[in-house]
C-alpha cells in the first residue's frame, strides 16, 4: 500500500511533464489507472483503519480462517470500490459532452475539476474516516491505561507522545493529495512530503526520547 503510494505521487509529475499525446489512447489509459492506483492506496489505508477499529473496539476474532475472508472482502472494498470513481468519472465526462473531457486539455492527466471531486474528496475522506478511528482507538487505549496505571504524570506523557507521533506519521499523508494540484503556488508542497516522509522514523524517535527519557 505504501509502495503503492510513493509510486504514484512520484509518478504523478512524470507523467503530466511526459510526451505523451495529449488525449491520446495511451494518455487515456494511463491516467485511469493512475487515477485508480491513487484511489486503491487512500482506500487500503480505510480498510487497515477498519481492521483496527473492529479488533480493538468491538474486540472481534480475525485471525485463522476469518482473516482470509476479512483479506477478500478488504480487497474487493479497497480495489472495486476505488475503481467506481474514475469509472463514474469518464462516464460523467462522457454524458456532459465528450469522454476525452476526463482529461486535461494542457498535459496529460485530469481535467481540473474533476480533480477536486473525484480525486482530492474521496481521498480526504478517506483521511477523515481515518483521523475518527484514530481518535476512537486512542480513547479506549487511554480509558484502558488509565484505570490500570491512573497516574496523572504518566498519562499526560502517553496523551503526549501519542499526539506527537499521530502528527509525526499522519502529517504526510495530509499534505500528499496536494500533490496532486497542478500549481506552481503549490510546489513547495512537494518539498514538505518529501521531508516529513522521509525524516517520519527520525520524528518518532525523538518524540519517545522526548516524552519516555525521564520516566
Amino acid at each position: 500500500m505504501l509502495l503503492c503510494s510513493i509510486t504514484s505521487l512520484r509518478l504523478h509529475p512524470v507523467l503530466v511533464s511526459s510526451s505523451l499525446e495529449k488525449r491520446s489512447g495511451s494518455c487515456f489509459a494511463t491516467v485511469f489507472l493512475l487515477h485508480w492506483a491513487f484511489l486503491s492506496s487512500f482506500f487500503w489505508m480505510a480498510v487497515d483503519a477498519f481492521w483496527l477499529r473492529r479488533k480493538i473496539i468491538h474486540s472481534i476474532d480475525m485471525y485463522g480462517v476469518t482473516i482470509t475472508h476479512f483479506m477478500k472482502k478488504s480487497g474487493l472494498v479497497a480495489f472495486g470500490g476505488s475503481a467506481l470513481f474514475p469509472v463514474i468519472n469518464v462516464i460523467t465526462a462522457a454524458l456532459i459532452s465528450d469522454a476525452n473531457d476526463y482529461l486535461h486539455k494542457d498535459f496529460c492527466w485530469l481535467q481540473v475539476a474533476y480533480q477536486t471531486y473525484f480525486l482530492l474528496l474521496p481521498i480526504y475522506g478517506v483521511l477523515c474516516f481515518n483521523i475518527w478511528t484514530f481518535c476512537q482507538v486512542a480513547g479506549i487505549i487511554f480509558t484502558v491505561n488509565k484505570l490500570s496505571q491512573p497516574t496523572s504524570s504518566l498519562f499526560k506523557k502517553q496523551l503526549r507522545s501519542t499526539v506527537s507521533v499521530a502528527l509525526a506519521l499522519g502529517c504526510p499523508w495530509i499534505i500528499a493529495p496536494a500533490l496532486l494540484i497542478d500549481s506552481e503556488q503549490f510546489r513547495v508542497v512537494e518539498t514538505m512530503f518529501n521531508v516529513t516522509l522521509g525524516l517520519q522514523g527520525f520524528f518518532v524517535f525523538c518524540v519517545f526520547w522526548w516524552c519516555y527519557s525521564r520516566m
